[in-house]
């Protein structure tokens, strides 16, 4: 009996679990803990672990015998200690290898080491390659750990010396003993080898501060402060990691100090220096592309060793990376793969094990590499039984032995997973476990077995929903919880049933797609196909529509909708990455630009090359001093862009920056902020760079210095004014500048400094009247932005913008124009009568590369205007353009791109490699628009047509179709469907030629594209031509050729000039039929 059935309520979620395990199992937490680990060594697949460690240990003797790389030497020394090998444990080559590592000053050997030995009086001989006494066996565990934790911050070294010291009086006396015996060694050899001197050095600096927990803790942590800078100063990298951990332990997270030590550490050599200032940097607010770079710059050079949290680090960035121009999850895949083979760093700022659940996850869903659950249950086993990091590994294993997709499918077994995962401090993590449990209790035919208790659902629900309120109003929540909350909406689970509510948050789970990680992503599925199901709960013909896709799925091809919608993300990515499209537009871009700085003075084509030459784009290298000179000849010429991005070329020691990463390094954040306000500014007030604008601000608020330099900057503008010898455009650029500061000052001013603020936009206002009186070009663009009128998105047009910006008009500033073609677009309804200065603006953009004034361009040339003609060639260059020029990753320029796919496969198609360019486009909408239909439809059709690939499987066609199915959008499912019945009615297809299913597909699309009719007041060619389609060939209905040409008519006399290319085309395809019928 459930211990909910005949008591009071129990409120308290965790209390209550702990009851409910109590009664069903008889266990404590600690006890199901125990039994979760259990259950999970009967899902691990012991001679496939056992290959895996083979071939990895394969590897690592080759880079022992290529580098004598002490991390290789490290993890075959532990393969053998522990028998991962097909050879067995064998404890004299653990040894081996240990001590080449230790040679090196490799701390996670010096740790391991000693569980090679145990004591003779206590330990099983056959456990050990030697036992000793006990008194040599603590001594020898004090050196080494005391070592490893100097040495690399070795996590579980440091913590055990810590509080064995604390606790064990053993432990006590003799790390006293050794931290004598070092101080005598000082004593003694002040002049001897300065390598073992810091090394001493740098073990005293811990010692001291492991002291430091019960005796003088000021003096003891003064000492130690100053044995880890003496080593450093040494030559000791580890003394100034420590010295940077260790002394600003208990400052902010990070500050510049204890960045700058990293940065020294690194300098020196050790991996742990560039690991931790990835770290730094990777948790800023504010990353630029410089900033990203150096992430994976400092992240590749640690993973010189290969542990596992840096290369599972390198999984993440490469699956869901800004940092690469695509995601990659072939690779992505094969590094959480090796990290699964590989020990962790055990650094302080190791983040945990999440490679076994990446693993897992990518296998159950057959992502970067082909779906197998057998192999997914043996990752979610391994991290729940060897590493640390089995949260969610722990649903995700309860969940497939509860759907019974692995054996043994025992639910007792399924339940005490999510129990113990409920019991984690994770709220995503306990919502969707009691989730999973409230459903489990809620099925009667578990009555039987004890497992049916209608009220241990409700108990659970109510903890979902009192978790779910919590977090929605502290924080922004994830695409799971938003997928749970409409779920319990849509069914009434311990709340009101709301379908509207369901819906809205079905949408909210939908538009977390972008935002998150494979996990994320899977839940916005869910939610589309659960919103598409609610859409069709009063609306019998899409139940019967969606019921047929349902069983089609499950039956034909044994699969999920959800899985469906998951693979074809990955189909997607495999046609769209096929050609390396992105790639060959990097390189050609490259040479345009080349050609361009050879034969004329081209702003545009300095600034291109000094970004490429920067952050080493494609295959390109890296060169800083080339960038450099191409960014100042750029602003020379005026490019509004180069100024800004010039900036990044230079770093500072506190902020973690390093010379192989930077042009040059400043000394102090001081000295870097004097230069780079002045830079930040000019590129705000003078170019208009609205990326300066945002920097300034976030520097402003956040770091001192840059408030100092703020307030210094201001006096020396206001000196400078006092010059005689200034011209007029000089004195307007100053009074420009000294306004724009002053209104960056008021930023951060609260409603209790209104007055204040009041005074200070009094003077900026005067001062920025002054800039335009003296012919600034710049300044009526800077008091559009501190009136609030730039960087806000203006909801009604408003007449003072104009009259504001008209003076940078006039004055020709670039960044101006740009700003009001924006602007007048963005207000336009009728797109086919635009101002010819709006396109001669966007024009003069487009060359200076301009943000999406490219891609303004290439929409005009697409839909044509009053003053261009429409040009598909035209549009399409001026797309790639953006695609280079916004310097966003390709892999996150979406818009319009599917147009621009259609327009390759079906004017631009003179080239043989026309269908690869069209399925990058396609792929590109894909990836970023969870509901991208028509890319998804027209990918399946180059996919179905062997036009990518002669021997692409058909199946990837199919599930492309039938995700594009699913999607809210009537015209684009009837498609969907009738391509389907296209397929399933080829009888050269003779494995999955299926009449009977063709003809439900083509009746499907035949009701859709008839409701599409009635329920628009325009109608379609696209629905029209299709409609005579069917009825020409008689597919789904009765072949009727009068009503065919009827619907190619209608089709093909449709006189509208605003139809979207898609439909330009079928108009253009109803004319050519009824000519041929004729």
């Amino acid at each position: 009996m459930f211990i909910g059935d005949n008591q009071d309520d129990v409120y308290d979620q965790e209390e209550y679990l702990g009851r409910e395990v109590a009664s069903l199992w008889y266990f404590s937490f600690d006890d199901l803990a125990e039994d979760a680990a259990n259950i999970a060594k009967k899902y691990i697949l012991h001679d496939y672990a056992r290959e895996l460690y083979d071939n990895a240990a394969i590897k690592w003797k080759e880079q022992i015998d290529t580098s004598n790389n002490a991390h290789a030497h490290y993890q075959l020394g532990y393969y053998y200690q522990h028998g991962y090998l097909t050879s067995g444990i064998d404890y004299q080559q653990a040894l081996k290898h240990y001590e080449v590592a230790i040679d090196q000053n490799y701390a996670p050997a010096m740790y391991d080491i000693c569980s090679l030995y145990g004591c003779r009086d206590k330990d099983n001989p056959s456990d050990y390659l030697e036992l000793m006494k006990d008194t040599d066996l603590l001594q020898m565990k004090v050196k080494m750990y005391v070592k490893a934790a100097a040495v690399g911050q070795h996590r579980k070294a440091a913590l055990q010396t810590f509080q064995r010291y604390k606790y064990m009086k053993k432990w006590r006396n003799y790390i006293d003993e050794l931290d004598k015996e070092y101080k005598m060694m000082v004593k003694k050899n002040q002049q001897s080898n300065k390598k073992h001197l810091s090394s001493i050095y740098n073990q005293l600096g811990f010692l001291a501060v492991v002291k430091s927990q019960l005796e003088n803790k000021v003096e003891e942590l003064k000492s130690a402060y100053d044995y880890f800078h003496l080593a450093g100063k040494l030559g000791n990298a580890s003394g100034y990691l420590n010295y940077g951990y260790y002394n600003y332990e208990n400052h902010d997270n990070y500050n510049s100090e204890r960045t700058k030590y990293y940065l020294k550490a690194a300098q020196m050599g050790h991996y742990l220096g560039w690991y931790m200032l990835m770290r730094y940097l990777i948790k800023s607010e504010a990353l630029n592309p410089a900033e990203l770079d150096r992430c994976l710059t400092y992240l590749k050079t640690a993973s010189h060793y290969q542990t596992a949290d840096f290369l599972s680090q390198l999984g993440v960035l490469r699956l869901e990376s800004q940092l690469q121009a695509t995601s990659n999850e072939i690779q992505a895949f094969q590094y959480f793969l090796q990290a699964t083979l590989c020990n962790e760093s055990m650094s302080v700022e190791s983040v945990g094990r999440h490679e076994f659940f990446y693993v897992g996850f990518m296998y159950e869903h057959g992502i970067g590499i082909e779906k197998d659950v057998v192999k997914a249950a043996h990752f979610y086993a391994s991290s729940i039984i060897y590493h640390g990091d089995s949260s969610l590994a722990l649903c995700r294993l309860a969940k497939l032995i509860e759907k019974r997709k692995v054996l043994p499918a025992d639910i007792h077994d399924a339940v005490k997973l999510h129990e113990t995962a409920g019991t984690y401090n994770k709220s995503e993590l306990k919502i969707y476990a009691h989730y999973r449990l409230a459903r489990i209790f809620s099925h009667r035919d578990l009555m039987e077995i004890g497992l049916y208790s209608k009220d241990s659902s409700r108990r659970h629900l109510q903890g979902v929903a009192l978790d779910i309120l919590g977090k929605t109003s502290q924080q922004h929540p994830r695409s799971i919880e938003y997928y749970l909350t409409g779920k319990m909406n849509e069914n009434g689970y311990f709340i009101e049933k709301d379908d509207r509510k369901a819906l809205h948050y079905y949408q909210l789970a939908a538009m977390c797609y972008n935002e998150g990680d494979v996990y994320e992503r899977y839940y916005s599925y869910k939610a589309m196909i659960k919103k598409a199901k609610l859409l069709a709960k009063n609306n019998s013909h899409y139940q019967q529509e969606l019921q047929f896709l349902d069983q089609t799925i499950y039956t034909i091809q044994q699969n999920s909708p959800v899985d469906i919608y998951v693979q074809s993300y990955h189909i997607a990515w495999k046609y769209g990455t096929l050609g390396n499209v992105g790639h060959q537009l990097q390189q050609a871009a490259f040479q345009k630009y080349q050609q361009q700085v050879e034969t004329l003075s081209n702003a545009n084509a300095y600034y291109q090359l000094g970004y490429y030459y920067q952050h080493g784009i494609g295959t390109f290298r890296k060169d800083l001093h080339q960038a450099l000179q191409y960014y100042q000849v750029a602003i020379r010429l005026n490019h509004p862009l180069a100024r800004y991005d010039r900036c990044w070329l230079y770093g500072c020691e506190e902020n973690g920056d390093d010379q192989s990463v930077c042009i040059r390094v400043y000394s102090t954040s001081k000295e870097y902020s004097d230069v780079m306000i002045e830079e930040f500014v000019q590129s705000a007030a003078l170019d208009g760079d609205l990326r300066a604008v945002k920097t300034l601000r976030h520097y402003y608020n956040h770091y001192n210095d840059c408030r100092i330099a703020t307030r210094e900057l201001i006096d020396k503008l206001q000196k400078r004014m006092k010059n005689q010898q200034l011209n007029v455009d000089e004195k307007g650029k100053l009074y420009n500048q000294i306004g724009f500061l002053l209104w960056l000052t008021c930023t951060d001013l609260n409603h209790q400094q209104a007055l204040t603020k009041k005074r200070i936009m009094l003077k900026v206002s005067d001062y920025l009247i002054r800039a335009i009186e003296y012919g600034c070009s710049s300044a009526s663009l800077t008091r559009l932005l501190v009136k609030g009128m730039l960087e806000e998105q203006l909801e009604v047009f408003d007449q003072d913008y104009i009259d504001i910006i008209q003076h940078s008009i006039l004055t020709g500033h670039i960044r101006a124009r740009y700003q009001l073609a924006l602007y007048l677009l963005s207000f336009q309804e009728d797109k086919s009568t635009i101002d010819k200065h709006v396109v001669d603006y966007l024009r003069s953009a487009s060359l200076l590369g301009l943000e999406e004034a490219p891609l303004e361009m290439s929409i005009m040339y697409r839909d044509g205007n009053n003053v261009v003609r429409p040009n598909v060639v035209k549009a399409a260059e001026y797309y790639d353009q953006y695609l280079i020029e916004s310097h966003l990753p390709i892999g996150d320029c979406y818009q319009e791109s599917f147009d621009i796919g259609f327009m390759h496969e079906h004017y631009i198609n003179q080239h043989h490699d026309y269908p690869i360019k069209a399925a990058f486009y396609y792929w590109l909408h894909i990836k970023n628009q969870l509901d991208s239909a028509y890319a998804q439809c027209y990918l399946a059709k180059l996919i179905e047509k062997n036009k990518i690939l002669t021997t692409a499987p058909l199946q990837d066609a199919i599930q492309l179709y039938q995700t594009a199915a699913y999607l809210n959008c009537i015209s684009i499912r009837g498609y969907a469907h009738y391509r389907l019945g296209k397929i399933y009615n080829n009888q050269f297809y003779h494995d999955i030629y299926d009449h009977t299913t063709a003809s439900n597909h083509f009746q499907i699309a035949h009701s859709l594209y008839r409701r599409s009719l009635q329920q628009s007041s325009d109608k379609l060619p696209g629905d029209l031509y299709h409609l005579a389609i069917l009825y020409q060939y008689g597919y789904g209905v009765t072949t009727n050729l009068n009503q065919a040409i009827e619907y190619y008519q209608a089709a093909a006399s449709i006189d509208d000039d605003l139809l979207p290319l898609y439909d330009r085309y079928f108009r253009e395809k109803a004319e050519s039929k009824l000519t041929q019928i004729r």
